[in-house]
């Protein structure tokens, strides 16, 4: 009986699982963050209020529609993608995290910024490609194969990505705990919100 139980339900149940914590990961990082530079800090600017709260918005409906069985998951997978890819561009900007720095470093820093910039623009590259094949699947035109292909390319790119981020900034900036823990644990709930949208197109598959 359980056995049976897992069987037919274990995509959900992995979906769930790694969304909740791809979201207590969240919340935790922006916790960290205001223990460090003041929770004023991160509502000082209007750009950072509405960044959070996307991020929260679609992050609980992607917690949210796979309890409730919903297709709308589909619509937060989308974003999703959107957003990591969006994120990924934006972290080189100068109003970002601006990673452009490492190029000047070191020529420890150097190599791994080449690499973490490979990888951000696979990043941006297999996203953009997940996101078009996600559209022509519910429309019927793309295997879902082919759509699990792409997904689990921009997942395992997008995990190398985020470990190549963490260590870089920690050798470009220094490590700080709160910092660290910061970056950690944002980079966690983007991996593990990845993984649940794997499990999500499983559960969904038609």
């Amino acid at each position: 009986m359980g056995s049976t139980f897992w069987y037919w339900h274990r995509n959900k149940i992995m979906a769930i699982t790694f969304a909740a914590i791809g979201l207590v990961a969240f919340i935790l990082s922006y916790v960290f963050f205001g223990l460090r530079y003041g929770f004023g800090y991160l509502v000082s600017s209007p750009f950072t209020i509405i960044n959070i709260l996307i991020n929260l918005v679609i992050l609980l409906m992607l917690l949210i529609t796979n309890i409730q069985n919903d297709n709308r998951a589909f619509n937060a997978i989308t974003m999703l993608v959107f957003l990591v890819v969006w994120d990924m561009i934006v972290s080189w900007l100068p109003g970002g995290l601006g990673l452009y720095g490492v190029f000047g470093s070191s020529p420890l820093l150097l190599t791994l910024g080449i690499f973490l910039l490979l990888s951000t623009v696979g990043t941006a590259v297999l996203g953009v490609c997940s996101f078009v094949f996600l559209f022509r699947y519910r429309l019927g035109r793309a295997s879902f194969e082919r759509l699990m292909l792409f997904f689990r390319l921009f997942a395992a790119v997008l995990t190398v990505e985020l470990v190549l981020e963490v260590v870089t900034i920690v050798l470009y900036a220094g490590f700080e705990p709160f910092s660290f823990t910061f970056y950690v644990l944002s980079n966690l709930s983007i991996a593990s919100t990845g993984v649940a949208c794997l499990f999500t197109l499983r559960r969904l598959r038609v």
